[in-house]
């Protein structure tokens, strides 16, 4: 039984070695151009241009046209709320 837990952290601990050494993101990131981070920029600050316009069109379409045209009579009944009537 403990040789096979033994066995088992073993293969999970070289598994991540592994994993580990095979990043796609450079180690160093001033080795990536600056073109891929201006162009990724570009494309999320166009994304998030579109989820805004997404969301304001939402928020727009479930708000109520409806507007009261009638004016308050001027303010709370005092007699409304008393406990003697």
């Amino acid at each position: 039984m403990y040789i096979r837990w033994r066995f088992c952290v073993w293969f999970a601990l070289m598994l991540l070695l592994l994993f580990s050494t095979s990043e796609t993101r450079p180690l160093n990131p001033r080795l990536e151009k600056k073109n891929n981070l201006t162009s990724s920029g570009h494309t999320l600050a166009g994304s998030a241009r579109e989820l805004l316009n997404v969301w304001l069109r939402k928020q727009e379409a479930n708000q109520t046209h409806y507007k009261p045209k009638r004016m308050s009579p001027g303010g709370p009944d005092p007699r409304h709320h008393s406990k003697v009537q």
